[in-house]
């Protein structure tokens, strides 16, 4: 139970810290988080760094491996490195 708690207690002062860089935090999913930072999107590591340096227009959570960005208008998948995958 201790064990537990303490992860908690990261846990929520990770987040705080994460809210306190960007303009907005999702929740972590396969160990990375969707933030917004000046109007744009991308992954970070529970550290605040970025997985990879593109940015999108949106971004979504990932699942399996891949997460839906928006760029210029064009919908496509990417990996945790930030690559896209093409059909």
């Amino acid at each position: 139970m201790e064990a537990l708690r303490r992860y908690i207690e990261m846990e929520k002062l990770s987040r705080e810290k994460l809210e306190e860089m960007f303009d907005k935090v999702g929740p972590f999913k396969e160990g990375l988080a969707t933030v917004q930072k000046d109007g744009k999107y991308y992954h970070v590591r529970e550290d605040g760094t970025p997985t990879y340096t593109k940015r999108f227009d949106w971004a979504g959570s990932f699942r399996g491996g891949l997460a839906l960005v928006r760029k210029s208008g064009q919908s496509y998948y990417i990996r945790h490195n930030g690559t896209r995958v093409d059909p």
